[in-house]
């Protein structure tokens, strides 16, 4: 019985939607982009390029940027609680503001245009009340931090201003401590790319307030020979 009810209920729904797309004459590809409470990376495709094909043009973002970053964020399995949470409110966040987005009719994309808006986009979702990216510990910075390709950090001018964007929010907002000291340091070696000078060699945030990784490698390398000489001793 309860099925039957929610699946006449599911149905309801669906007709309902279908009924709101021909009152306002939007083009069956946007029925593609009705939002689900479980994050899911589908629409970048069945909605958002469909729509727009702008892949092809000199302002790629939805499959290049968009759905590699919603599938990477997705896959990594280095979330804290809070993290999690917060990746799954970003990524609803980021599909329900870029659907708003795209042409209701059979206007064509301006993908410049959409590519900059979603950028903007990104920074509203990451920071947005009650699901901040600033309030996000730091392993949960570290897991973002190797998400994110080199050249989208560094290179590409709009994945560059986005960041730079975020980290000042954040720091603005975030009391004295070792989170605001790598916000500044971002802040810094963002500022120096757009000013034409190359930044430090990149660190992960933990390098950022008192070690690297070839500090971290080294007491690695340490701790197993110690490790391996008191089997050896014992052996003896």
């Amino acid at each position: 019985m309860s099925d039957h009810f929610a699946s006449t209920h599911l149905c309801s729904k669906e007709l309902l939607f279908a009924l709101v797309l021909c009152l306002l004459n939007i083009s069956p590809v946007l029925a593609q982009c009705v939002s689900t409470a479980t994050p899911s990376c589908k629409v970048y495709d069945t909605c958002f390029e469909a729509t727009c094909k702008c892949e092809s043009s000199l302002f790629p973002y939805v499959i290049s940027y968009g759905k590699k970053y919603c599938e990477r964020f997705l896959a990594s399995t280095n979330w804290s609680s809070s993290g999690a949470s917060w990746r799954d409110k970003t990524l609803v966040c980021l599909q329900e503001k870029i659907v708003l987005m795209l042409p209701t009719n059979a206007l064509p994309c301006d993908c410049k245009v959409l590519k900059a808006a979603a950028f903007q986009i990104h920074v509203a979702c990451y920071t947005q009340p009650n699901a901040s990216v600033c309030d996000l510990g730091l392993s949960d910075w570290i897991t973002i931090y190797k998400i994110i390709d080199n050249h989208d950090l560094f290179a590409d001018p709009d994945g560059r201003a986005q960041m730079l964007a975020v980290a000042r929010i954040c720091g603005s907002n975030h009391p004295d401590g070792p989170l605001k000291d790598i916000f500044n340091k971002i802040i810094n070696a963002l500022k120096q790319r757009n000013e034409g000078r190359a930044p430090s060699p990149r660190r992960t945030p933990a390098a950022a307030h008192g070690s690297d990784d070839s500090a971290i490698s080294a007491l690695r390398r340490n701790r197993r020979s110690a490790i391996l000489r008191r089997r050896v001793a014992k052996g003896h």
